[in-house]
């Protein structure tokens, strides 16, 4: 009778729990699955914060194409360029203020354009001081949160370019800018830039990347190297002109003159490997035949 008993309410559903063991094997295989998942699912956000970054650096491109051919082929000032080229980028375009963020210990204005700004750069350098109107209409004195710095032998022309073909020394790698300082205190750059007309290897000329500063450029050949510590990053050192802040875990990106991007890859702790060549890859002049010291 008992068995019986039991057997009918096996038909019927009477036990329709789990057992403490099958619990345990569908946690097992859940938390496989997890661990599986996860590096997977974080390499998808890794690769997508890069191609977003290298999103922005082909808007830039283009932004800089245009601002060349509305300006009788000259490149942007380096010491201005966010400002130069922020009509042609998308987001100001279309009329729109870039954002404004006010530090309230300091009361300076920061403007911020999503496509100036790499996800992954966990501390923005800073462009020189511009214009902005803020929310009140009133017009102040503002910079542009930067993750990207521009090349700034694109723009200046060499001091002695003859020099810098044979790679006699530090020296051959200064640039002319004719920079000149209005009376508001803003930097503005008047003449003596290079033409992209006259470049012929500008798929070879790197233009525009990750960066501890917004402008760079070679005192010293050294300083042309990575920077594996960007929280130590000082905005506006001298020390860190030339300075490529490493971004993306394993390399940057680099935009070239002529608009396309490339991601390079990095060994840590070995200098210059994986950033494009000095100077075939930064100086736009033919017939290159020495390479600086180390």
């Amino acid at each position: 009778m008992l068995k019986a008993s039991v057997n009918r309410r096996a038909r019927h559903g009477g036990y329709s729990g789990f057992t403490l063991i099958e619990i345990l094997v569908v946690v097992a295989i859940i938390a496989l699955l997890i661990a599986i998942l996860l590096p997977a699912l974080s390499g998808a956000r890794q690769q997508a914060r890069r191609t977003l970054c290298a999103t922005n650096l082909r808007t830039i491109g283009h932004a800089v194409f245009y601002y060349t051919q509305a300006h009788r082929d000259y490149y942007p000032g380096a010491g201005s360029w966010p400002e130069l080229v922020g009509p042609y980028v998308h987001r100001e375009s279309r009329g729109r203020v870039a954002n404004l963020d006010r530090d309230p210990g300091t009361g300076e204005y920061t403007a911020r354009v999503d496509t100036y700004l790499c996800a992954d750069d966990v501390q923005y350098i800073t462009s020189g001081m511009v214009w902005k109107r803020n929310s009140s209409g009133e017009l102040v004195r503002a910079v542009y949160a930067l993750s990207y710095g521009i090349n700034s032998y694109v723009p200046y022309p060499l001091a002695n370019p003859a020099a810098a073909r044979q790679g006699a020394g530090f020296g051959a790698y200064a640039v002319k800018p004719e920079i000149t300082t209005g009376s508001d205190g803003l930097t503005r750059v008047f003449n003596n830039l290079n033409k992209c007309t006259v470049f012929k290897r500008q798929s070879d000329i790197v233009l525009v990347t990750d960066a501890g500063q917004d402008d760079l450029w070679v005192t010293r050949y050294a300083d042309l190297a990575w920077d594996f510590d960007p929280e130590k990053d000082n905005p506006g050192n001298a020390s860190d002109l030339g300075m490529l802040e490493v971004h993306h875990r394993t390399g940057n990106n680099f935009l070239f003159a002529d608009g396309h991007v490339e991601f390079k890859k990095i060994l840590k702790n070995v200098f210059m490997e994986g950033v494009p060549q000095f100077p075939r890859h930064w100086l736009p002049i033919e017939g290159i035949t020495g390479a600086p010291p180390r």
